[in-house]
């Protein structure tokens, strides 16, 4: 078991307990851009694209 596998596990659990919740994500694990902690999360390609479709919903709202 090496650090990046515990890293991977961790935001795989964030991905599940939290509903895809991108910001929660990317804030604990560090990251600035919401494709970096995507690639972290080892669920199904299903929670990938809704943790991106809200991601897209929230940059919609900032536009404005």
């Amino acid at each position: 078991m090496s650090p990046h596998k515990l890293r991977h596990t961790y935001a795989t659990n964030l991905a599940e307990v939290t509903d895809g919740d991108i910001h929660l994500i990317m804030n604990q694990l560090g990251h600035s851009d919401p494709e970096t902690s995507l690639l972290y999360i080892n669920s199904g390609i299903e929670k990938q694209i809704k943790a991106a479709e809200k991601l897209d919903e929230r940059k919609k709202y900032r536009k404005k």
